[in-house]
């Protein structure tokens, strides 16, 4: 079931962005900012988790 809900998750986070895509598809600038937000949202959430995971050993000590 937990499975099941992460999918759907995803396939609603697809679609999301699918019609995204798909209303701005005639406004290239505002396309490739969509893209680079994500971009940035993802390497924020890789950068925390690496200072998590570094200082893993002094905040659970």
């Amino acid at each position: 079931m937990h499975n099941f809900q992460t999918v759907s998750v995803k396939i609603r986070k697809i679609q999301l962005l699918y019609n995204s895509i798909i209303s701005l598809k005639n406004d290239k600038f505002s396309l490739k900012s969509i893209f680079t937000e994500n971009i940035v949202i993802q390497r924020g959430f890789k950068t925390i988790l690496l200072m998590i995971f570094k200082n893993q050993s002094t905040l659970f000590v």
